[in-house]
């Protein structure tokens, strides 16, 4: 089993506590594939390592390839 790697950041530098998850997108890949919409229910910024694929957040369509980010807000589809 590979190892999680640990990142540390400041958790109370802006007031309340913050929570971050650093996850491989092929991790979620399963559950976005469900439904053609997905809603998040966190913020989430998307750093895009290879490749390129369209998407659209709330109706606004980009292109996104390598060395883009994309950022959504809770309830952003």
């Amino acid at each position: 089993m590979k190892s999680i790697p640990l990142y540390k950041f400041y958790k109370h530098k802006y007031g309340n506590e913050l929570l971050i998850d650093v996850i491989d997108i092929d991790v979620m890949k399963a559950d976005i594939s469900q439904t053609s919409v997905y809603c998040t229910s966190f913020y989430s910024i998307i750093l895009f390592m290879d490749g390129a694929e369209d998407i659209a957040i709330n109706g606004q369509k980009q292109c996104v390839e390598k060395g883009m980010v994309a950022c959504s807000r809770p309830g952003d589809i």
